[in-house]
Parts: structure tokens; sequence; C-alpha cells
């Protein structure tokens, strides 16, 4: 056996995961690009966790594991993991979850050809518990815009997705423990400040859902944490700090049509969606003028951007206008219709093409 650094590690949390496990396991010892070493932390399980992990351990030496004494949570966890890990780059894996067997060399093979980029994610497909198919999540994202969607959540997949870079995430330390929950959301934001982040546009992740998962049980818990991000993003862009119920509300309107969690009556007083408006231009004339800053040999670079932005807000006012009836919210539909037009009058209009044409 060589001591050579492996090219990636594949970081994994697991607390009681027995039922998916071994496919879990399977999925990375078998992929295409075997330049790897694989490690688990065992956050003190109690089921059959542990043995299934000596046996793998037994079977490939590429696999390495370590048990904590004490329930210290994942992101903790993976933060002892990561002590160990030895590869140029990270790639995570919930112990539920299923890589696709070319998953590991597709993302080595991007960020070997895009040293700009930190991270990259991919496409996922949902399965139900048995693995059966649910569906395609589609790229809902314009590559362009990440660094906007991460403002208010939209961030490029979750961490059985991701493969970053280990130095610059080291050199900032690791995962914060004080968010026991919602550390995807808080990865991405934070190394999007040193580099850019990318979605390669292919399966690469068969994503379980079934009901012990920690997004099923830890959801209320998830949201808090992660709105506690987004504040702290706008807040660092705007210098203006935002309230968690307003947080919600701005959430809300940027996770239409794709979440009724955070803003369940689309109904809302008029006072609350002019409220929205104005964060929304205030959050957006703070970013452009960032992005100017940055990008200031490159100003074709920002009014692209900046046409963009205007249309994928416009698009969020077209899509609430679509749910809303002129018989419960007559004066609710004016006000969307009259922001959508006014951030972007070709979105408006291609809204009433659409209805046109179905007559």
């Amino acid at each position: 056996m060589t001591n050579q650094a492996p090219k990636v590690t594949v970081l994994m949390a697991v607390y009681n995961g027995e039922k998916y496990l071994k496919e879990s396991i399977e999925s990375i010892l078998n992929q295409t690009f075997n330049d790897l070493e694989l490690i688990i932390v065992d956050d003190c399980s109690t089921d059959e966790t542990t043995n299934i992990l000596h046996q793998y351990a037994a079977q490939d030496q590429r696999l390495k594991f370590i048990r904590n004494k004490i329930n210290i949570g994942p992101y903790a966890s993976a933060n002892q993991g990561l002590k160990l890990a030895r590869g140029e780059y990270i790639a995570r894996q919930d112990s539920d979850d299923i890589s696709l067997l070319n998953r590991l060399e597709k993302q080595v093979h991007f960020l070997d050809n895009h040293p700009d980029v930190v991270l990259v994610s991919s496409l996922i497909e949902l399965t139900d518990a048995a693995g059966n198919p649910i569906k395609v999540i589609p790229d809902v994202f314009e590559p362009d815009l990440i660094e906007w969607y991460l403002l208010f959540e939209h961030y490029p997949g979750g961490h059985s997705q991701f493969m970053f870079r280990r130095v610059p995430f080291m050199e900032m330390g690791g995962y914060t423990e004080t968010y026991r929950y919602g550390q995807d959301y808080v990865l991405c934001c934070r190394l999007a400040e040193v580099g850019k982040l990318a979605i390669l546009p292919e399966v690469l992740l068969k994503l379980r859902l079934h009901d012990e998962s920690i997004s099923a049980v830890r959801r209320a818990e998830q949201a808090v944490y992660s709105l506690t991000q987004s504040q702290t993003n706008i807040k660092a862009l705007t210098g203006e700090a935002i309230s968690l119920e307003d947080m919600k509300d701005l959430r809300g309107f940027f996770v239409i049509p794709f979440n009724w969690y955070y803003l369940p009556d689309l109904y809302l007083p008029i006072e609350r969606v002019v409220s929205i408006h104005r964060r929304v231009r205030k959050i957006y004339h703070a970013f452009i003028d960032r992005l100017a800053e940055q990008n200031a040999s490159d100003p074709n670079l920002t009014n692209t951007i900046q046409r963009k932005v205007r249309r994928s807000v416009a698009r969020q006012f077209v899509c609430w206008l679509k749910h809303i009836t002129i018989k419960q919210g007559f004066f609710l539909k004016v006000v969307l219709s009259l922001y959508a037009l006014r951030w972007s009058p070709s979105e408006y209009i291609a809204y009433w093409r659409q209805k046109f044409r179905r007559c």
C-alpha cells in the first residue's frame, strides 16, 4: 500500500444508518474513478452500523472509519473526518444516498479544468425509500446567477452532490459547529467568498427520501439555521439587519413555486407585498454595485448579469401572479402585475402571450 495521498477524499458521517449504508458505501467503492479514500465517521451508532463498517474496512483498504465516543452531530463529526482527509478534493455523501458510478470522475475532471471553481455540484434523481425513482430535480439555476440565488437560500444542491477543494475550506476552519443542521447552504455561502460555484447539468446522484432522514425529522431546525444564514448574507451585502419574519417573506418569494413552507399563504396583505418588493430592490442595487466593483474591467459582464437578475425577479412576480385568482385577490393581482412589468417588461409580456395562446 502506497502512502501517496489520494486525489479525492469521500467524507461521510453516519448515525444508525444500517438500513441504507451498504448500498451507499458500494456506490463509492465501485466508482470508475478509484484514486480515493472513503472516510466514515460513526457518530456513536447503536444499531449495526459499526459492524457494517468493520466488514467493509476489512475488504477494502481505501475505507477508513472512526467512531465517536459520544454523539456530537453530523457536522462536528464531519470535522473529525476532515482532520484525517488527505485528498485534494473533498466529496461529500450522506449514508442513505447513492452516487452514480461516474460521479467522481466527472466532478474531478471539471475541477481539474476549472481552477477558479471551488465547489461543483450536479443534478439529482429523487428516489423513494426503496430506491425507486420519483423524479429528476431540474436545474433551476442560471450559472451566472448562483451568487444572487445564494443570498436567499437557492444553492446548488445538497451535501451528497458536492465536491470541493479541501485547502480553502480547511483554511476557513471547516464546518461551523454552531450550526447543527443546514450546513450545505452555509458551506456554499462561505466558499462563494473565495471562488466560483458550478453545477454539472447531469444526474450524478440518487437522493433517497424517507421518514428517518435529517431533512424529514429536523426540517424546522434546518429552516431556522438557513434563514439565519440568509440574514447574515443580506446584512453583509446591504448593512441592514432583517428580522426573521421579513426573511421568511423574502425566502417565500424566492422559492415560489418550489416550496410553500415559507410563504404558505400567497394572499398577503398589500403592505407586506410592498415590503417584499422594497427589500428586493434594495438588495438588488447593493448586489449590482458590488458586482460592478468586482468586475470593473468588464462592465459588459455586469450589464448582462443585471439583466438576468431583473428577469429572474420578474419571473417570481409572474409566478406569484399565476397563483392568484381575480375573485380572491384582484388588487393583489394588479400590484403583482405592476411589479413584474417594472422589473422586466419582456417577462410580463411573455406571461400574457402564454395566457392568450391557451384561450
